[in-house]
């Protein structure tokens, strides 16, 4: 499988240390401000509780394929964290609305008996789309060019 890393990294690693050895967990949580968070399947209850939390406010917990089904524009880094470590390690995922999230934080944590791994990423929304990562096009243009051998034109 090919994909490139759009929004975050250290998934060749974790992809390299799931290929020895399985990890006993990893867990990605997503904090970002709460407008972003409100669905339209939501109940207006639950659409209101989200927009009017003080702290951090757990608004999901589930697995990467539930995440993708309930947020499929939010958390493509949870899926590409899966899809990094394989089918054998089970992947949980939480995401967080917060006023105080200035930027959309990712931090990822796996454990095992290869190692263990932690990191955070918060990465500015892009001007022309504010549902993905202003990175994340330069991602894709660094994946195809690797591909085709040819360095990325970036102006």
């Amino acid at each position: 499988m090919l994909c490139t890393h759009g929004a975050v990294g250290g998934l060749d690693l974790l992809a390299s240390a799931s290929d020895a050895a399985p990890f006993d967990g990893v867990r990605v949580r997503t904090t970002k401000g709460p407008k972003s968070l409100v669905q339209s399947w939501m109940p207006e209850a639950q659409q209101r509780e989200i927009l009017a939390a003080v702290g951090p406010h757990l608004v999901f917990a589930g697995t990467p394929r539930e995440a993708a089904r309930a947020f499929p524009t939010l958390l493509n880094v949870a899926v590409s964290v899966a899809l990094s470590v394989g089918t054998r390690t089970d992947v949980s995922v939480e995401l967080y609305a917060d006023h105080a999230a200035e930027l959309t934080r990712h931090e990822i944590e796996a454990w095992g008996p290869v190692g263990r791994y932690s990191w955070r990423i918060e990465n500015r929304p892009s001007a022309d789309n504010p549902q993905t990562s202003a990175v994340v096009p330069y991602s894709i243009l660094r994946t195809v060019s690797r591909l085709t051998l040819s360095p990325p034109l970036i102006a």
